[in-house]
């Protein structure tokens, strides 16, 4: 039998041929270490590729251009949250709310505004890691931007039939 250290076949043919002891690995073990330590080279790859190179991070940059995929969306957040969320992101516009809320068609309107510039307005205020952050940050203000506007809907719904009677006396009341 030919010396497995002098010998010139490759490492395979050389690896078949020694006695598997414990600190050799058996033929098996080698064969599902190797592919697999190839597949995972090649997995890291494909995630390397998939990142795109053309977008540039430029959040908290002030008024640096916005990138399309961030200022296409509605902002839920700050439409259904106007002033909380925007004295979150330093915009002191969003405080003209407190007066528009008496005003219903005013109020809808500046909901409206937030909504479309809301994103743009975040986007240039806080620094963010990437896009998915970003979007992970607005998806958790549009639901609790969801959660208020229902639960301030339902409470004023059981308030409105809960004394509802109330109510009527009262303005007839003042009506006579």
């Amino acid at each position: 039998m030919q010396n497995t250290l002098t010998s010139t076949k490759p490492r395979e043919m050389v690896l078949k041929r020694r006695i598997p002891t414990q600190t050799q690995p058996t033929d098996k073990v080698l064969k599902k270490r190797v592919p697999s330590e190839i597949q995972h080279k090649a997995f890291k790859q494909k995630r390397r590729r998939k990142r795109r190179p053309d977008i540039i991070n430029n959040s908290g940059r002030g008024n640096q251009p916005i990138i399309k995929l961030v200022s296409d969306k509605f902002n839920w957040g700050a439409f259904f949250l106007s002033w909380v969320w925007g004295l979150n992101y330093g915009k002191n516009i969003t405080l003209l709310m407190i007066p528009a809320f008496f005003i219903p068609p005013v109020a809808l309107l500046l909901s409206i505004w937030f909504g479309v510039k809301g994103n743009t307005w975040a986007w240039q205020h806080t620094r963010y890691k990437g896009i998915q952050e970003f979007h992970k940050i607005q998806k958790r203000w549009a639901k609790l931007g969801t959660f208020v506007f229902v639960a301030s809907l339902s409470a004023i719904t059981y308030l409105g039939y809960t004394y509802m009677d109330f109510i009527a006396k009262f303005i007839k009341s003042l009506m006579y």
